[in-house]
């Protein structure tokens, strides 16, 4: 007997193969933000609501937890065209960056070390010592910002030569007080992340930028509690209704 997710992705599949050519497929990449939380369900998340309250498209989300833009730029592999060229999108919408600009305490590399320590009381006592002797820096960010750049081009350049019809770049949220509590100098890394995002839609004629709650940083900022969940930074429900009447195609 099938498993309930078998019986998901079963379907998945057959609803993606009865696509029709009238039906547009969205393409959604993104990170954490693209996916359900605990009092956020799918069908509540932006990529959900598109999928559920719009007939005319077929949505195919394959946002992931932590995503970076280096996990979807690349050597073009079978990998690398399934998170593009397998699904012969009409639009795409990219919603990444905050997992690639945060300043933190340790490089990448860094933090998968301390992940491989089997103890976790030698890992924490690491990380504890880190925190005391390190502060958040933008140099330890996953992804520097010119290669932040390198990838979103590269990412462009493909659907542009796949011929996606619209690209739409989500631009960075602004962090809510939480989140700026814990990462004070988020908000620099955002603003200089964004720029280049708006840099590189301005390169292609099929792409544009969004924010996500409001035209411009001052109003999103004004927004941003009533919108997130806890953590001053995750979308809570009324935040991704919000986006989702955002979206330019809607």
């Amino acid at each position: 007997m099938p498993t309930q997710r078998e019986v998901y992705f079963s379907i998945d599949v057959v609803n993606y193969a009865m696509v029709s050519d009238e039906k547009e497929v969205v393409l959604v990449q993104g990170d954490s933000l693209t996916l359900p939380h605990d009092s956020v369900p799918y069908l509540y998340t932006w990529p959900g609501l598109l999928q559920r309250d719009l007939d005319e498209f077929h949505v195919v989300n394959v946002g992931q937890s932590e995503k970076t833009t280096a996990d979807f730029s690349g050597r073009l592999n079978v990998h690398q065209k399934r998170e593009l060229e397998y699904y012969e999108p009409q639009i795409v919408v990219v919603q990444v960056g905050i997992v690639d600009c945060a300043p933190r305490y340790f490089r990448k590399w860094e933090k998968q070390l301390l992940d491989l320590i089997p103890v976790h009381t030698v890992s924490d006592g690491l990380f504890f010592l880190a925190k005391h002797l390190r502060s958040r820096s933008e140099r330890r960010s996953y992804v520097d910002r010119p290669t932040f750049r390198a990838n979103l081009e590269s990412y462009c350049h493909r659907a542009e030569k796949s011929g996606v019809d619209r690209i739409v770049l989500v631009k960075i949220l602004q962090p809510g007080t939480t989140y700026s509590e814990k990462n004070p100098r988020i908000e620099e890394s955002i603003s200089s992340y964004n720029a280049i995002i708006e840099d590189v839609a301005d390169q292609f004629s099929n792409a544009e930028t969004l924010r996500p709650l409001a035209d411009d940083p001052t109003a999103e900022k004004a927004v941003i509690e009533e919108n997130t969940l806890s953590d001053g930074y995750h979308l809570n429900r009324k935040g991704h209704r919000r986006l989702f009447e955002r979206l330019p195609f809607v």
